[in-house]
């Protein structure tokens, strides 16, 4: 009765905040940068004065909260925040050691949060694993915004009446970003499912068969797979709206899905400190929600970038994060500012993603003979769950080979990571009727993890046997 309850009342509260801010895209470019400037200097103030760890940050910097300048403030990153993360944190109720033991069991994330926090897992491109901390008011106002700016159009009270059906191809992890935004409360008044990943993808058809989706969402990689098995009519659904992300999307890709599918593919661009970040509008055109975060693109030596320029990092800053604040953090992401006005009618920044996580696939052969495919977060998520691993990455040199490269804690033990991984590898092979003894499995712990020579980014998972 109280979970349905909450579920309703948070349904209430999205759909109120997503009307709220619904027209902010339309507004003149010198109201949204002003009401931008407005929310920086707000959550500036809350971290100063909520954080332990951002107000030294600031102390040192000479930084007079209430007269700076945007630039003036001390750039932070993924290993700043972790190596800090109690005093990071503005709510006295949970912290790391707490933090641990979750991820440690795997426990749900509510129950041991009293109700009120979300942890979310992530190490994206820059390989670093790290963990943060939501409320359950932000993960709620993350859906407004994604559902305010997805050209989707979905009509809630027809959804609860007729059983609109929605399926999301995630990880089964609660700890994910995409799992968890997924299965909001405010969507339990849906048919809806997330259909794991971790299954073989003749498994995964099977069960899309059977649920025949009208929204489909997911990775890019797991649905282009999808694309070329329903073009042999061996996958039998009709989707009415698919909208990708976690992953880069090519227009390659982008367009063989749609002429596969015969429906408009959207992307959301984000991340676990912040999403989402943008969002694709009915022209296919990526927009910064200037309203829910800041992003700043900077070159090499961190400074700014003209319009129509590529960055080698953004720095961001969540308006919303009270809880785990995010302030000019920086991210590997390349991307450039467009300088376009977009026929959609939408004043806000217009961007093109260069590149982000890699859509990839490994490929194994399974007891039958019979070759399979598994997408490589299913075992990326199982080692962010480590909290002795600091970086990691996963190479697949051929269909009975894989090399796990580690980074781990100073202290930490190397045999008793290495057993962990090997039980955690062996259990997904299990999973998908493998063989472990018939995979060359390497974990070598490493001092640096490989970067891409081009952009720099650190590839989490790279098969170099697999082609789109």
């Amino acid at each position: 009765m109280i979970k349905t309850l909450n579920s309703i009342f948070d349904l209430m509260k999205m759909l109120y905040i997503s009307k709220k801010i619904e027209n902010n895209p339309k507004k003149s470019r010198r109201d949204i940068e002003k009401t931008a400037n407005r929310k920086i200097r707000d959550i500036v103030k809350f971290a100063y004065y909520n954080s332990e760890f951002y107000r030294e940050l600031y102390d040192r910097a000479g930084i007079d909260i209430n007269n700076f300048k945007l630039k003036d403030l001390p750039i932070i990153n993924k290993k700043m925040l972790m190596e800090n993360f109690d005093r990071v944190l503005t709510v006295k109720d949970i912290d790391i050691n707490q933090i641990k033991k979750i991820i440690e069991k795997q426990e749900e994330n509510l129950k041991v949060c009293k109700d009120k926090y979300y942890l979310l897992a992530t190490a994206g491109t820059s390989g670093y694993n790290g963990w943060f901390v939501w409320d359950r008011d932000y993960m709620v106002t993350t859906t407004a915004f994604a559902k305010a700016r997805t050209p989707v159009k979905i009509n809630y009270l027809k959804m609860i009446l007729k059983g609109y059906k929605s399926v999301g191809l995630f990880t089964c992890n609660p700890m994910h970003l995409s799992t968890r935004s997924f299965s909001m409360g405010v969507i339990h008044f849906f048919k809806m499912r997330i259909v794991p990943i971790h299954q073989d993808i003749n498994t995964i058809v099977a069960d899309l068969n059977k649920f025949k989706p009208d929204f489909l969402t997911g990775f890019p990689s797991i649905i282009f797979n999808l694309a070329k098995i329903k073009q042999k009519n061996k996958l039998r659904i009709k989707p009415e709206n698919i909208v990708t992300g976690g992953e880069f999307l090519s227009k390659k890709v982008r367009e063989y899905i749609e002429d596969v599918f015969r429906t408009k593919v959207y992307d959301v661009y984000g991340c676990t400190e912040a999403h989402p970040i943008s969002n694709m509008c009915k022209e296919q055109e990526h927009h910064i929600n200037e309203d829910f975060c800041l992003v700043e693109i900077v070159d090499k030596k961190l400074k700014s970038v003209q319009e129509n320029k590529v960055g080698c990092y953004i720095l961001l800053t969540n308006f919303y994060s009270k809880t785990f604040p995010i302030i000019r953090y920086m991210i590997d992401d390349r991307i450039l500012i467009k300088k376009k006005k977009c026929k959609c009618g939408s004043n806000m920044k217009v961007i093109d993603i260069k590149d982000g996580r890699t859509s990839t696939m490994f490929v194994f052969k399974n007891k039958r003979a019979e070759k399979i495919l598994i997408h490589p977060f299913v075992f990326s998520t199982m080692l962010e769950l480590m909290h002795d691993i600091v970086q990691k990455q996963i190479i697949q040199e051929t269909e009975d080979w894989l090399i796990v490269n580690v980074i781990k804690k100073e202290r930490s033990s190397k045999i008793k990571i290495k057993n962990k991984i090997i039980e955690g590898f062996e259990k997904i092979f299990e999973k998908h009727n493998i063989d472990p003894r018939k995979i060359q499995l390497d974990i070598l712990f490493v001092d640096k993890v490989y970067r891409d020579k081009k952009t720099g980014k650190v590839q989490e998972e790279i098969s170099k046997i697999y082609k789109i």
